[in-house]
């Protein structure tokens, strides 16, 4: 597919005549909404509001993607190294995210190198088992939890 300069998934992995199927392009669904964690809001659209919620582990230790959106880049990278994970996060201007990031408490989560809790832009929303969520403004954003 790389070969042949595709830009989706191809029915036919060696070529042939549908180079675009559902059936595989599913895969690339997967890989967004759930490996790199990138939901749009369906009340807000546009990426007007997101959320990152990647879905760490499962043997994958690394992970990089990113979307040009209509309003600017959004980008998502994150590894796990032991009981650490790096969730760096990029946020266009004028718009939100709510950001997910593995940990038992806000207490036990950093940004910047900074409890995430007293970061600029940075607010806690919730915290559900294993997971802390933050509201986060425009910018770029790199959180460290604990798995």
């Amino acid at each position: 597919m790389f070969d042949h300069n595709a830009t989706t998934v191809w029915e036919n992995w060696g070529g042939g005549t549908s180079l675009n199927h559902y059936a595989l392009g599913s895969v690339g669904e997967w890989l967004w909404r759930d490996l790199a964690g990138l939901n749009p809001d369906p009340d807000q659209p546009g990426y007007k509001h997101f959320v990152v919620r990647p879905l760490f582990g499962a043997g994958i230790t690394t992970l990089k993607a990113s979307y040009d959106s209509v309003r600017g880049p959004i980008a998502i990278q994150w590894k796990t190294q032991g009981a650490k994970t790096t969730l760096d996060v990029t946020v266009p201007p004028n718009t939100t995210a709510d950001v997910c990031v593995p940990a038992a408490s806000a207490d036990d989560v950093t940004e910047g190198g900074d409890k995430a809790d007293k970061a600029t832009g940075v607010r806690v929303i919730r915290t559900e088992p294993g997971v802390v969520v933050f509201a986060v403004a425009s910018g770029k954003y790199e959180f460290v939890g604990s798995n």
